[in-house]
């Protein structure tokens, strides 16, 4: 009786351990991938409480010695489980405290570094990753992935239990495809309609902000749905040959309605990863259906299910001709552009920073998921300086992060893994574990290329479903067979009642201080963002700053290590700081007080650096808050001119490549020094800055301004400028507006420097014509034409001149050259036929504009520049017909059709000219010139009761008129003498 009651409470358990498996893998993907602190907290609580339903059985009948063969559990053991084990381990050290000496030998630049930037080094201890809160972090998420893939090796057993797990992947696949389909036909900027993406860099797709990682997932899925298909059960081979139309009605009958279900869902899936134009996720997709092929090409496919492989990909190559693959192709041609730029969007940079850490710290890297806080330092200059949070390699990452030694134990423990699995699977014959096992294994294959070049492993869902994937494709690989009578593995055996009570009560603490810390960091998360929010709808952003602080300080008290927290606190008291002095900073009462907010500001600024100490703006930060003290406090110096000089350095020394860094440290010595706290000149950081980046001009431009008076900031930012032709340039269209001698000074400095440079000359040429100093403008152009006799803008640009300059003979040659040499464009001939117009030489202006009519014969400027023409030539039925070409290509121009009416006009034919202007009355109700014309005719016509309302009417549109008001009194005086 025992027993059974054991049995099914074993039963109860595999039950609910196999739901909850399910329904982690659905929920985690569509909270957006599980990349926020509140999404992998639950994460991570999910796992434990599963952990703890597997485990408690087992300590619950070692406690009461019932040896129940039900609850022996049996453990696959897998080459992964000691380097695993040995990884978390380093993990944990790299955030132990350690002295100096210790820290010096076993990493000397982390050593090296605290020295130069950690506050009160070296009283204070230092760990080897220079982020241990982000460390500590990312040792909660790989504890919880551990657990899982303990957990799906041992309780995946059966072909039933595999098969769901599938299922589900495949399933919440096709659920991602079809949300992100249909939000990309919707046209919608939101993730599920709702949520912010205008933050975001890149293009969102399904629940993922990142297309990379969506395409990450489904390309997972796709081939696990692959070996899910093959695996279905199907009609025998038929050995005997078949006439066409019986093998016909034999292949389509292979086609089930579960099997044609999961066609389509995988037909789907594939055209929705090829439509998010991830240029990796196609890559890889690519590359693991080879290694798939290479695979099943090992066992001979039977007939069947070599129909059933053919079908799947015939469907899902067409779903991806439907869908399109413009946008994916769009990218791969980026790739063969010659543009840095577009190569790799600055990945190269990244990879860079990351080998150059590894050899700094090669043994134990700079802290897992520190990478942000040193790459900094370390990425070379390129044309796109953005801060990498991620290398986009994620084995790259990895070694930077670990050093050789954690990246050898991960790394060569999955592939240790990898590599039993496949000796195994050679050795099997089973459909089933033949087709399921090859599937995990491209999957894996496919996840471990596409993360060469993203940082997919760094998602939580895509981690979660790389590590079930895993976990899975090693127990299928020892599943005993069905058909053949293999025996069991020899590796799943059943662990001694003491080993498993060890392993129960040691999974179960870790466990418990794992689920409480992730208990804390979710509701932190609600009560107070555990990240920077970009969001600009986000409640942090539209709140008071007291209730921001007050929700601040609840959230601190359950996570209080988190440096974020501590670096918005002080931000917080530096605002404080600074209303308290604005309202109020001549008693010496509010003096102390805003010297208190800010020491406060100080001390949370050092704590922060002792979570983050190399994160340029922590140290930005906290730099500020002690010149203001120093400031306040000219007597109790904490840093002297010596000490505030160096940190100047190592401060720009954490960002040489970012131009965002140096250009802070310039406005932060250049405010010290307005303040009276002389210590050094901003120049040479700004002088950087410029250097990194040209659009950074005006912004120091307008804190010279802001702190200086006028002149000293235009003689202070001169100097500032580094003497390259693109400063000097850019420099002169700031000044242009305001101060035109300096920036002419500038524009020919620019000139100079760039040997005439002809984009130079151009714009130096256009800002000479905008100041209306055109003899200058007329050399210039000149010098462009001369320099490069192909470009019509310097033709024109000249022309424009010569026509300022009242020499018409110049603008016809200049405009006749520039003809010659464009005889095709319409629109040069028109300008020509103007100047020629202008000169009076009508013959040619005529010839000039029928040649322009020619080449674009519905240019309406054509026609009304020959109606123009005509006119004044008084040959107005020719004019006429021009105009009336010209009302029908533009009927909704009220000028031409007013032109039109006062030719009908000027030739007698005022029944026409009095239609139009009924017509521009009844579609033109804002036009008072109408009006007017037709005030007129009412009264040549004897209406003047109608031509006193027309009158009006067009003095309401223009009330200042002289003729409208003194026509509509003689319209008055002549109706009042009829009466």
């Amino acid at each position: 009786m025992m027993d059974n009651k054991e049995n099914r409470r074993g039963r109860v358990s595999d039950i609910v351990l196999r739901y909850g498996l399910l329904s982690l893998l659905v929920w985690t993907p569509l909270a957006f991938g599980a990349v926020h602190a509140w999404a992998y907290g639950l994460l991570q609580i999910h796992i434990c409480l599963l952990v703890v339903i597997w485990m408690s059985p087992y300590l619950i009948a070692w406690r009461q010695r019932q040896p129940v063969a039900a609850l022996a559990p049996r453990f696959v053991g897998t080459p992964l489980a000691l380097p695993l084990v040995c990884f978390l381990i380093l993990l944990g050290f790299q955030q132990l405290p350690l002295p100096v000496t210790w820290l010096s030998t076993l990493s000397p630049k982390a050593a090296e570094l605290y020295n130069l930037f950690l506050p009160g080094w070296p009283e204070r201890l230092g760990s080897l990753s220079l982020a241990p809160h982000s460390t500590k972090t990312a040792l909660g998420q790989c504890l919880a992935y551990t657990g899982l893939f303990f957990l799906c090796v041992n309780i995946l057993r059966t072909r039933h239990t595999i098969r769901s797990v599938c299922g589900v992947i495949v399933g919440t696949g096709c659920v991602m495809a079809v949300i992100g389909l249909l939000q990309e036909a919707s046209g919608t900027d939101a993730i599920y309609w709702f949520r912010d993406t205008s933050y975001a860099t890149g293009r969102f797709f399904g629940p993922y902000i990142n297309r990379n990682h969506f395409a990450g997932y489904q390309v997972m899925a796709i081939i696990l749905g692959l070996g899910l298909l093959l695996t279905q059960p199907s009609k025998a081979d038929v050995q005997a040959p078949l006439r066409w139309r019986h093998r016909l009605f034999h292949w389509f009958g292979l086609l089930s309605p579960g099997r044609l279900l999961l066609i389509f869902s995988l037909s789907l899936m594939t055209g929705a990863m090829v439509l998010s134009a991830s240029r990796g996720g196609a890559m890889s997709f690519t590359l693991g259906l080879l290694f798939l092929g290479l695979l099943f090409s090992q066992h001979r496919l039977e007939l069947n299910r070599r129909i059933v492989f053919a079908l799947s990909f015939m469907s899902m190559a067409g779903m991806v001709i439907w869908f399109g693959a413009a946008p994916l192709l769009a990218r791969f041609e980026q790739l063969a552009s010659n543009s840095p730029t577009l190569l790799w969007s600055g990945r190269l940079a990244a990879f860079q920073a990351a080998w150059d850490i590894s050899k700094d710290f090669p043994l134990f890297g700079i802290g897992y998921n520190a990478f942000p806080m040193l790459s900094t330092r370390y990425q070379p200059i390129n044309e796109i300086n953005l801060r990498f949070v991620h290398v986009h390699n994620d084995w790259l990452q990895l070694l930077a992060e670990t050093g050789w030694i954690g990246a050898g134990l991960l790394v060569g423990g999955i592939l240790l893994v990898i590599r039993a699995i496949f000796l195994k699977w050679r050795t099997r014959h089973d459909p089933f574990v033949r087709m399921m096992t090859a599937a995990g294994l491209s999957a894996l294959v496919a996840m471990g290329l596409h993360s060469l070049v993203d940082f997919n492993l760094h998602i939580p869902a895509n981690t979660l479903l790389f590590t079930t994937v895993l976990a899975m494709t090693c127990a299928c690989s020892h599943l005993p067979s069905r058909k053949t009578g293999e025996p069991e593995d020899s590796v799943m055996q059943t662990a001694r009642p003491g080993r498993t009570a060890i392993l129960a009560v040691l999974a179960l603490l870790i466990t418990s201080g794992l689920g409480v810390g992730s208990v804390r960091r979710v509701v932190a998360d609600l009560l107070y963002p555990q990240e920077q929010v970009w969001q600009s709808s986000h409640w942090v952003h539209q709140v008071t700053p007291m209730v921001e602080r007050q929700r601040l300080q609840q959230a601190m008290q359950w996570t209080p290590d988190n440096p974020w927290y501590w670096r918005r606190f002080a931000a917080l008291e530096m605002q404080a700081a600074r209303m308290g002095q604005a309202s109020d900073h001549t008693t010496e009462a509010a003096r102390q007080l805003t010297i208190d907010t800010l020491q406060r500001a100080a001390n949370a600024y050092e704590y922060t650096l002792q979570k983050q100490p190399t994160d340029p703006y922590t140290q930005l930060d906290w730099l500020n808050v002690q010149l203001r003290l120093m400031r306040l406090q000219p007597h109790s110096q904490s840093l002297s001119m010596a000490d505030l000089k160096a940190l100047y350095h190592h401060i720009a020394s954490l960002a040489p490549a970012h131009a965002n860094v140096q250009y802070a440290l310039g406005v932060a010595i250049l405010t010290a020094e307005t303040d009276g706290l002389v210590t050094m000149s901003p120049q040479p950081f700004f002088r950087q800055a410029i250097r990194l980046d040209a659009k950074y001009i005006p912004k120091i431009f307008q804190a010279y301004l802001r702190l200086l008076p006028e002149r000293e900031a235009r003689q202070r930012f001169a100097g500032t400028l580094p003497n390259t032709a693109e400063a000097h340039q850019q420099a002169a269209r700031i000044l242009e507006d305001s101060h035109w001698q300096q920036a002419h000074l500038h524009y020919q400095t620019a000139l100079i420097l760039s040997q005439s440079d002809p984009e130079i000359l151009q714009v130096y040429a256009s800002a000479l014509m905008r100041q209306e100093v055109f003899d200058i403008a007329r050399d210039i152009w000149l010098r462009l034409k001369e320099k490069q006799p192909d470009q019509a803008g310097a033709y024109l640009g000249l022309a424009k001149a010569l026509g300022h300059l009242k020499d018409r003979e110049g603008v016809v040659q200049t405009l006749q050259q520039l003809v010659a040499r464009y005889p095709q464009d319409a629109s040069y001939q028109t300008q020509l036929a103007r100047a020629y117009e202008r000169q009076d030489r009508l013959r040619e202006a005529e010839t000039t504009w029928k040649t322009a009519l020619d080449l674009q014969p519905y240019d309406v400027q054509s026609y009304v520049g020959l109606a123009r023409l005509y006119e004044t030539q008084e040959q107005l039925g020719q004019a006429i017909q021009m105009m009336q070409r010209a009302v029908n290509l533009a009927p909704d121009d009220a000028k031409y059709q007013q032109t039109l009416a006062r030719l009908y006009e000027q030739s007698g034919y005022r029944d026409q000219a009095l239609k139009i202007y009924q017509r521009l009355a009844a579609h033109r109700a804002d036009d008072p010139h109408t009006f007017y014309k037709l005030g007129t005719y009412a009264q040549q016509q004897g209406h003047l009761t109608r031509a006193v309302a027309y009158y009006r009417r067009a003095l309401r549109l223009s009330p200042g008129n002289a003729g409208f008001r003194k026509a509509l009194d003689g319209a008055l005086q002549q109706s009042a003498k009829y009466k």
